[in-house]
């Protein structure tokens, strides 16, 4: 059973955060590296809780974020691509392994793995110098092809979605919607231009290279990434969760809620969510508003009210495109046992829209 046919037929319960229960531990997304038993028991804490998606400790895996750490070196001596390659690739099997190990146990009830993204340190829609608002601290291209290495190994690895998560600027969404697209199309059908629209189309992959973007970053991935995985001739599906900025029902960005669904909706994600900084109850006018700009309705609100009592074991995560809740759990509390609770949000078509700031 695939993720999307799963969430059209029952509640699903998401894991809970990965990195606050890494505390202390400088770059938890080094730990799927050095303390793999330590990511692979949350994994499984969280499964053994009731989840039935956990999402992969690769919130930092890309050369962007990871520019900024200071990594060991043993860990660099093939230089950053090589890098970002390995603690993805280690990041989806502790995570794949788990999953499967508790489908197997339980087959009627199928385990899944989102490969999570998060959404680097950079922005590409405001300056970080105040005396410069042109300033830019990286190219789109450049983005895109962070986003892309990584994207490759999560899907060549089996993740049943990608998750763009943590967005505070649609622009830098984009970069990673479009990095997704072209991952897809190169895995599918073979590469394509879709970060190269300005220039000629990129030549084929040679081995030992992926696809190069016009950028000046290197690449030296497996000669296989984007091709084919363990996920076979399919591709993952993908999710997207935004970030509202205090109470101004906006973007860090500017957007508000419905412009960014706009904004986005010509990639036809599975699902777009808000992540779960305000707890269930502050997030209730943003989850009527991505609501009605989705197709939902007022049974939708409803649902997610009730389940505010849920607030100490989950919160409301996610709106999925099909008849499911989805919710954040904390294993501390205990297994959650929900009954069927169904509603309805489905993802129109909403590429014809106007999009900007306002909807």
């Amino acid at each position: 059973m695939s993720l999307r046919e799963a969430l059209g037929n029952r509640i699903l319960l998401l894991d809970g955060a990965m990195g606050s229960l890494l505390s202390g531990k400088g770059l938890s997304d080094l730990l799927n590296l050095r303390e793999p038993e330590t990511i692979r028991g949350i994994h499984r804490d969280y499964l053994e809780a009731g989840a039935d998606i956990i999402t992969t400790n690769t919130f930092s895996s890309q050369r962007v974020s990871l520019a900024g750490e200071s990594l060991p070196e043993e860990y660099m001596t093939e230089g950053m691509a090589a890098f970002v390659e390995q603690l993805n690739r280690a990041g989806v099997r502790l995570a794949r392994e788990e999953a499967d190990r508790m489908t197997a146990l339980t087959p009627e009830q199928p385990r899944f793995v989102i490969g999570d993204v998060g959404p680097t340190t950079k922005l590409l829609s405001m300056s970080e110098q105040v005396d410069d608002p042109a300033a830019r601290a990286l190219t789109f291209d450049e983005m895109e092809q962070a986003y892309y290495e990584q994207m490759c190994v999560l899907a060549e690895e089996g993740v049943d979605a990608i998750l763009l998560e943590t967005i505070v600027d649609t622009l830098s969404a984009k970069a990673g919607i479009h990095a997704f697209m072209r991952a897809k199309e190169t895995r599918l059908s073979g590469p394509k231009t879709l970060s190269n629209l300005s220039g000629p189309p990129p030549t084929p992959p040679t081995k030992g290279e992926c696809i190069k973007s016009p950028s000046t970053i290197e690449t030296n991935l497996s000669p296989s990434l984007c091709r084919e995985g363990r996920g076979g001739s399919s591709f993952p599906e993908l999710m997207l969760s935004l970030t509202v900025s205090g109470n101004s029902g906006r973007l860090l960005s500017g957007q508000t809620v419905e412009a960014f669904v706009n904004s986005v909706a010509f990639a036809k994600p599975l699902s777009i969510g808000i992540n779960c900084s305000f707890g269930a109850a502050g997030l209730a006018p943003y989850l009527r508003r991505l609501a009605v700009r989705t197709g939902g309705n007022e049974s939708f609100l409803r649902t997610a009210l009730a389940l505010t009592v849920f607030q100490e074991r989950g919160l409301i995560s996610l709106h999925v495109r099909g008849d499911a809740i989805t919710l954040c759990l904390n294993p501390a509390r205990g297994k959650v046992d929900l009954n069927a609770c169904p509603y309805l949000v489905r993802l129109q078509d909403a590429a014809d829209r106007n999009r900007g700031d306002q909807p």
